[in-house]
């Protein structure tokens, strides 16, 4: 390839990565090893550089992209493939014994650190070649619902494809869990505390040993909370602990609380539900967990008690691994701020585009490798992360960007009148770099985007011809030329009187209306695709006189 040409494509090349404009010495650089007799001649090189990008930095992006994929089909693909990443070592890890956990609490829907969590968990166990284990947290009767578990298995597990080794649910479990209890009772390591919350946080507070723990028929009053003797509030068993330790969670904790309230699953066959810290104990030990990956907000003093709990049952120790949550930036991912805004109906529901729930980021178009990459990402570092959306749309382009079809669509559209009888329709690609077309209808009647409008300017209208704007929006001449892109016209998409009536739902909660080529018409619901200069959108209903259309990213 000459050196005009090989310059052309990095510049290109470029210019598309970078917002349009193009960087002398990152193409040099580039140009350079592909054409080592380029150095020969640096200041010629240099010159032909800097010429050639002048021109191209003067193009829009569109013509940049069209220019490139002339010169070079897939360039611009494989720049932006996504690279693989390779997943840390896991300490402690035997090849074919590492059994780690998925550990949802349904009582919300999931949210992108869930997706990001659990896969986390799933690439280490695969690593390993051992198991993954999905465990339901699921002993807040208050909180849990059958409708979070759908949405766990629908959101996360099947959308992302993380096939658990096994599933369980805590609740399931809860008269092992008894036994359990009975037996630290039995021990002296655990004794029923009727004192009020007040008091008992108080003591703890002072490092003052609570008067329950010198009661006697200890056995019996557990079994008197089981059997539904005490109200809820009336009772909880505490375990033993250290009421002058530093680490207040060792300072005799809560480990089982009475809840009348009906159980999703269960109904009303408990009355004394296990404390999370317990029911993970319980688990971890029954399930064989090897690993517990986590994000470090659970802290050093937590892991501290469940060991504790472990030496007192004999059970065997988990190597735990913390590692730095990361924050969506501008995002609302607490389960009861989002209860709240659903029940008073500031959003419209869990999938709503505002929230960065996976119900709300699958309906936008954000797909399941995107999450994966993340999860690789974020790794096992310890370090605190805030994160974008506009950094998971990046990431999320990778992936779609090869294949998503383009469509144009005309946002605040008006109508100008063209009195041309040349052109009657026009193919363009559906995807720039791959096989197959769309048809573009062309017709006197063209809309193109309010914001376009300028009386009096010449634009190039995409993939047709020039025009100049008269004073009144609805008529104008026009003359075909083919000249714009060496002309550096401003390009402005249109679309005929054929077209579709559109609705986009942003990620604000606002709804943009426009129209949109009619060879969208064919779209399935689901369907990602990009319209252009617009941003990446996902087909969310078909309507009989319009489709609705969710805004994912740029």
């Amino acid at each position: 390839m000459e050196l005009k040409k090989i310059i052309e494509k990095f510049a290109l090349l470029n210019a598309a990565l970078h917002k349009g404009k193009a960087n002398p010495k990152a193409v040099l650089g580039k140009v350079v090893a592909e054409k080592p007799a380029a150095k020969k001649d640096m200041k010629k090189t240099f010159s032909l550089i800097d010429q050639i990008i002048q021109e191209i930095n003067q193009l829009g992006p569109d013509e940049q992209k069209e220019l490139l994929y002339k010169i070079s089909p897939k360039a611009l693909q494989e720049a932006q493939a996504p690279k693989p990443r390779v997943v840390r070592e896991l300490p402690k890890a035997e090849l074919g014994k590492v059994v780690t956990r998925m550990p949802p609490d349904p009582s919300k829907y999931p949210h992108l650190g869930h997706a990001v969590s659990f896969a986390i968990n799933y690439l280490y166990a695969k690593k390993y070649k051992g198991k993954c284990i999905l465990r339901f947290d699921d002993t807040n009767p208050e909180k849990c619902r059958a409708e979070y578990v759908k949405a766990m298995f629908s959101d996360v597990i099947e959308y992302l494809g993380l096939k658990p080794d096994k599933i369980v649910y805590e609740s399931a479990d809860i008269r092992k869990m008894y036994d359990v209890a009975s037996r630290l009772i039995e021990d002296g390591n655990a004794y029923v505390c009727t004192c009020s919350i007040a008091h008992m946080r108080s003591d703890r507070l002072k490092g003052k040993t609570c008067f329950c723990r010198r009661a006697h028929n200890q056995l019996e009053a557990w079994h008197q909370m089981i059997d539904g003797k005490y109200k809820p509030g009336g009772a909880v068993l505490r375990l033993r602990g250290n009421m002058t330790a530093e680490n207040r969670t060792l300072r005799d904790p809560v480990i089982f609380r009475i809840s009348w309230t009906p159980h999703y699953l269960q109904g009303k066959k408990y009355r004394v539900w296990p404390l999370y810290d317990f029911a993970s104990v319980c688990e971890e030990e029954w399930q064989k967990i090897t690993h517990v990956l986590r994000d470090i907000n659970f802290g050093e003093e937590r892991i501290e008690l469940q060991n504790w709990m472990k030496r007192l049952l004999g059970f065997r120790p988990q190597t735990f691994i913390q590692y730095g949550r990361f924050n969506l930036k501008g995002a609302v991912t607490k389960g009861r701020v989002i209860r709240e805004m659903v029940a008073k109906k500031k959003v419209r529901g869990w999938d709503d585009p505002r929230l960065a729930t996976m119900a709300a980021l699958k309906r936008r178009g954000f797909v399941p490798p995107t999450f994966i990459e993340l999860a690789k990402q974020m790794g096992l570092s310890r370090a605190q992360r805030e994160i974008s959306m506009e950094t998971i749309g990046a990431v999320n382009k990778k992936f779609i960007e090869p294949v998503a079809e383009h469509y144009f669509f005309v946002p605040n559209p008006v109508v100008v009148h063209v009195n041309q009888d040349k052109i009657k329709s026009i193919k363009i690609p559906l995807i720039p770099d791959k096989t197959g077309n769309r048809i573009l209808p062309v017709g006197h009647r063209i809309y193109i985007p309010k914001s376009d409008y300028k009386s009096g300017a010449e634009i190039r209208l995409k993939k047709l011809l020039n025009i100049k704007l008269s004073s009144k929006v609805q008529f104008r001449t026009s003359e075909v030329t083919g000249k714009a892109m060496k002309k550096g016209l401003p390009v402005v998409q249109s679309v005929s009187d054929k077209s579709i009536k559109c609705e986009i739902l942003m990620p604000t909660g606002k709804i943009v209306k426009g129209l949109i080529e009619p060879a969208a018409g064919r779209l399935a619901e689901g369907a990602i695709v990009q319209l252009e200069r617009f941003g990446f959108c996902r087909l969310d209903k078909k309507l009989k006189d319009h489709r609705l259309f969710v805004f994912g990213h740029k």
